[in-house]
């Protein structure tokens, strides 16, 4: 029992087991797979001058307080609310460095004690662990631990580290073993994850032995029993706004679980030249907009995953709820070879979908407004390095949403569980803690724009959370 909240140990249900033995086959095959797990998050560039601020200058720039003060968390920590007696699992992909952490959270003006931070290895043991998670992976653990813990600064953070060296076990397998792991030890209030494999559209490689629709079918079994088990699930919707892979057609990663609450991205209000021009956003705005300044005009851009997925039906939660499974969208790109190119007069149009609709709710995760992340690691031949990165991405917005969750339940004194019902039912409400961001022009992810006049758009979904509302309405 941690701060009230008493958790048994649970058995996987045999369906799921069944389900889990199924996609564990394919590790046989995994020397010949070449699909990669995906990271939702944009590698910034080193910088020197975290180094020359304050602590109260970086959070409030760069780190936890930029993120709790825009969406009224902070009115929380003014009630000493901080996740005490809450376990936060993090499903991560590669390994991170404790002594990382401590760095970030002294910067931040936090306490440095990172006995609160918990790792176990899925997969393969912790000396293998360390010596094998390369830059990108370790990139990624590094900044969710590090947002999970800053954002929720009592709580307690269980890292669950899943990779295999060499790909000896299959990436399909690796993540969905972690996640039985994560979900029957049954010890964590909230899961984040801000990586994926596979995609809707095209499936996870000629080596798999299961469909997208099968290995889909595995990750809902495993989200609705975490759900049953009181866990309130986070997952980043991705960087490419409705293409997660560079084609013609729309897609989403796999999965986009209607038991999970998938987290978009948002750029806030900035003013700076970028080649050559002044920019200006006035207000905060879906992430993939600022496309229109980007310097390069053909390539693959960046912006906030949203859209309908083709594996999952849209939720019970969603139907009815203004905005959903209708659109409004811009043509501002067009695929060939591989490639987009930014259309120098785009058109808008509008039209009707259905599937699950995605995101649930957005951040900011423009990397121009984004986040530092402090991280160590050995290069080529052995050398070690240690800096400050600036980056932005969804990545770090699914811990940050996570972590307030936390903060929120050592409030209510239990956990608020399967979260996404709640969230549509509070948003067609008259005292809406959500704020849809619903503007057709300059605000986009890429495809899908606001739409007027309603509580839902796939670029964003019910829009931004006022974290102080929503804790008094769920209380």
């Amino acid at each position: 029992m941690w701060g009230g909240f008493k958790h048994h140990k649970v058995k996987r249900p045999k369906k799921i087991v069944n389900q889990l033995k199924k996609t564990s086959k394919t590790t046989k095959k995994s020397s010949k797979l070449t699909k990669k797990i995906v990271s939702h998050a944009i590698v910034g560039d080193k910088t020197n001058k975290i180094n020359t601020i304050s602590p109260n200058q970086f959070a409030k720039s760069y780190g936890s307080y930029k993120f709790a003060s825009r969406y009224s968390l902070d009115d929380l920590y003014k009630q000493n609310l901080d996740g005490s007696g809450q376990h936060i699992g993090l499903m991560l992909t590669g390994d991170f460095n404790k002594s990382d952490v401590a760095n970030y959270l002294q910067k931040s003006g936090l306490s440095n004690n990172v006995s609160r931070i918990h790792k176990q290895y899925t997969i393969d043991e912790s000396a293998k662990q360390q010596a094998s998670s390369d830059y990108p992976y370790r990139f990624e653990a590094t900044l969710d631990v590090e947002q999970a813990s800053s954002v929720a600064p009592g709580a307690d953070i269980e890292g669950y580290v899943g990779f295999s060296r060499g790909n000896k076990t299959a990436p399909d397998a690796v993540i969905q073993l972690t996640y039985s792991k994560m979900i029957s030890d049954n010890n964590v209030n909230q899961i984040s994850t801000s990586s994926d494999y596979g995609n809707e559209v095209t499936g996870l490689n000629s080596g798999s032995s299961e469909s997208p629709k099968q290995y889909n079918k595995v990750y809902d079994l495993l989200f609705k029993q975490a759900n049953l088990q009181g866990i309130t699930l986070f997952s980043a919707s991705g960087d490419n706004g409705a293409y997660e892979k560079a084609m013609k057609a729309t897609n989403l990663p796999i999965s986009n679980s209607q038991y999970l609450t998938m987290v978009g991205g948002t750029t806030l209000p900035y003013s700076r030249v970028m080649n050559n021009k002044l920019v200006q956003v006035t207000k905060e705005r879906s992430w993939g907009g600022d496309t229109y300044t980007s310097k390069k005009k053909t390539g693959i851009f960046p912006g906030s995953g949203g859209g309908f997925s083709r594996l999952e039906a849209t939720p019970s939660y969603q139907l009815g709820v203004p905005g959903v499974n209708t659109f409004e969208a811009i043509k501002l790109l067009t695929y060939k070879n591989g490639k987009y190119t930014i259309n120098n007069k785009p058109t808008y149009y509008k039209g009707k979908a259905t599937g699950r609709n995605v995101p649930d709710v957005s951040g900011n995760a423009d990397d121009k407004t984004g986040y530092a992340v402090y991280i160590s690691y050995k290069g080529k031949g052995g050398k070690s390095t240690k800096m400050w990165v600036l980056g932005g991405g969804t990545s770090f917005v699914a811990p940050q949403m996570a972590a307030a969750t936390a903060v929120m339940n050592s409030g209510i004194g239990k956990s608020v569980g399967f979260l996404n019902p709640q969230m549509y039912r509070l948003a067609t409400g008259k005292q809406s803690p959500f704020t849809p961001l619903n503007d057709v022009k300059n605000n986009n992810n890429l495809l899908y724009t606001g739409q007027p006049n309603t509580v839902y758009n796939q670029a964003t979904g019910l829009g931004t959370v006022n974290f102080a509302k929503l804790y008094e309405q769920l209380k």
